[in-house]
């Protein structure tokens, strides 16, 4: 298994799935930035929305526009 450490430059990708989470999503994504800011590396964090009936979708596309760290995927199917 090889292990590699991180260097002030990786950038360090993290992927979050959310179906239905437009009640939560915003409070989530806060967390997560935030811990991922204490590490002082670049970061993306890339949220799949897979397919919600709610408007997850339309906060995603939102958060997104304002935070080029955000990259928002709508699967549909």
């Amino acid at each position: 298994m090889k292990v590699h450490s991180l260097s002030d430059s990786d950038l360090v990708s993290v992927v979050v799935p959310a179906f239905n989470s437009e009640s939560f999503i915003l409070v989530t994504l806060a967390r997560i930035i935030r811990s991922l800011e204490s590490l002082g590396n670049p970061f993306e964090l890339v949220v799949v929305n897979d397919g919600s009936s709610d408007n997850t979708w339309r906060v995603l596309q939102q958060l997104a526009k304002v935070d080029d760290r955000i990259i928002a995927i709508n699967l549909l199917k």
